[in-house]
């Protein structure tokens, strides 16, 4: 959704343009060099993945306020809802909680663009078209992307799932960083599936330059997003667990997603 406070810069909305200042800004920023070292790291198991990126960039992960966590039970399907204040980092984080924290089977949902950038996180991606022209092929495409989560939340897995469905940004209203509109839809999924949700603050924020494009235009702002994930090298990251939201017949999509987020703002505002 779009914020009615962003300027209508249609020229750079155009595709063809798009495509041309993505191209540029991947040859000046080495894209292709960084997606040959993800490469390098694929493996065959989402933890020995995780342990070779981690090293070889340097990440660090602290998780914090995890008592919530032994309220999950695991015979029910799993939905961790979580804001986005990183980009394309943003995922191996979610990855690394889950597979530190929890005793099965782990999916993420992302757009395809990240799911192809991102090619060692790649085989436990459920990708989405959020970005595209709206029209048949991409409602298409989210069916059937929608038809995978819900047999995987059937199946008993956790999905991590990020509601703004865009990275945290500058908001004029509130005068500070944060996610744009949740979408309900993991919501309704959850009530579908009668998944326990739990939400997941990811602590930081974009870029100056990130911000100050994103001011202007969603899409200056997503031609940035891989230099956001090269300067990722050699940092310490921290995220809060919130307290468990489990199955309630009597609450709407809209409920559990106001509670969610208000539950992760609370822990974003309490500076941990």
């Amino acid at each position: 959704m779009i914020s009615p406070l962003d300027p209508p810069l249609s020229e750079f909305e155009d595709r063809r343009l798009r495509r041309f200042l993505m191209g540029l800004l991947s040859r000046g920023i080495g894209a292709s060099r960084w997606q040959g070292r993800l490469a390098r790291l694929s493996a065959g198991s989402l933890e020995e993945m995780l342990e070779k990126s981690f090293k070889e960039f340097q990440w660090r992960l602290s998780v914090l306020q995890t008592e919530s966590l032994k309220e999950i039970d695991p015979k029910k399907p799993l939905l961790i809802v979580a804001n986005h204040p990183h980009g394309l980092m943003d995922g191996y984080l979610m990855a690394a909680f889950c597979a530190r924290s929890l005793q099965r089977k782990t999916s993420l949902v992302a757009n395809k663009v990240a799911a192809r950038v991102c090619v060692n996180l790649n085989p436990w991606l459920i990708p989405v078209d959020n970005q595209g022209p709206q029209g048949s092929v991409r409602a298409q495409f989210n069916k059937i992307a929608l038809t995978e989560i819900k047999k995987r939340l059937r199946q008993n897995e956790a999905v991590v799932y990020f509601p703004a469905g865009e990275v945290s940004f500058w908001q004029w209203r509130k005068r500070n960083v944060m996610d744009g509109p949740w979408k309900l839809t993991p919501f309704l999924l959850a009530q579908e599936t009668q998944a326990q949700i739990l939400p997941v603050c990811i602590y930081g924020r974009p870029s100056l330059l990130f911000l100050s494009l994103r001011v202007f235009s969603r899409t200056l702002g997503r031609l940035c997003l891989f230099r956001e994930m090269k300067r990722t090298q050699n940092r310490h990251f921290r995220l809060s667990v919130g307290g468990l939201l489990t199955h309630n017949q009597e609450a709407s999509a809209v409920v559990l997603a106001q509670t969610a987020r208000a539950r992760l703002d609370e822990m974003k505002n309490g500076g941990i």
